[in-house]
């Protein structure tokens, strides 16, 4: 099973922008995300382990581009990337492979 960056990369497109993610392997889907922080990315907090979960499950590393603001705001970035998960959860590419 390849489980290299470029094996597993991959794109939808939505309303609201590109959704970026890795996918690998078969079974029940496991969506792992990632936290905010300089650096952080799915890729980085993942790789090492999918080629593990991958032997159980469908896995699916969300990239999230997620930035941090100190100051209040009615606004969470968070909430862009959560919006395209949601709306693209029903793509075919998210649908359980049979």
């Amino acid at each position: 099973m390849d489980v290299s960056y470029e094996g597993t990369k991959r794109e939808v497109a939505t309303d609201k922008g590109i959704l970026r993610y890795h996918e690998a392997g078969d079974g029940p889907p496991l969506i792992l995300l990632h936290g905010s922080g300089i650096g952080v990315s799915g890729w980085r907090n993942y790789r090492g382990n999918l080629e593990v979960f991958a032997e159980h499950f469908h896995c699916y590393i969300l990239e999230f581009q997620v930035s941090v603001s100190v100051t209040p705001s009615t606004d969470t970035r968070l909430s862009l990337p959560v919006r395209q998960l949601s709306d693209s959860w029903t793509h075919s590419t998210f649908r359980r492979r049979r």
